[in-house]
């Protein structure tokens, strides 16, 4: 009824087997080798399954990461894409602004050059007005003077006759 020779014991469980056989015999013996037997099974495919189970879930892990970060590398392509755009954007509107005022620019330098030229030609005016002034100034003085002398002139003249 008794096992003469257990196996050697290579877990807690065999010990436990065999204990449990010297206590109780070798028809509880034999249920519980049975039964210890089949829950090591179910161990062993518990254990095997959670191991898929995890290499599942790291694989799901993965792909959802690389999924992760194909999510996040296309948002920041769109927003490497949308700053490009804006940058552009940005340089498009300061080469016009730029345009623009070399335009003004252009304007304002022609306009001072007609403003110049009209202030030298206003200057040489003025100068030529000037020399006229003083040359009919001049003129007028002569003729004051001629007059002055011719007045004189006569007056003399006038006095010798009555002096005469």
């Amino acid at each position: 009824m008794y096992p003469k020779h257990p196996p050697p014991p290579s877990s807690l469980y065999f010990w436990l087997w065999y204990l449990w056989c010297l206590w109780l015999g070798y028809g509880v013996l034999t249920f519980l080798s049975l039964a210890l037997f089949q829950a090591l099974i179910d161990e062993d495919r518990l254990l095997s399954r959670l191991e898929v189970m995890g290499s599942q879930l790291q694989s799901y892990s993965k792909n959802q990461t690389e999924n992760g970060m194909r999510n996040e590398l296309v948002t920041l392509q769109e927003d490497k894409y949308n700053y490009e755009i804006t940058a552009k954007e940005s340089l498009r509107r300061v080469l016009q602004e730029k345009i623009e005022m070399a335009r003004k620019l252009s304007e304002v330098e022609r306009s001072l050059s007609n403003t110049e030229d009209e202030c030298s030609h206003l200057k040489e005016m003025n100068e030529r007005n000037h020399e006229e002034l003083r040359e009919l100034a001049n003129k007028y003085n002569g003729a004051v003077n001629e007059i002055k002398d011719l007045t004189d002139k006569i007056k003399v003249m006038v006095r010798g006759l009555y002096l005469n």
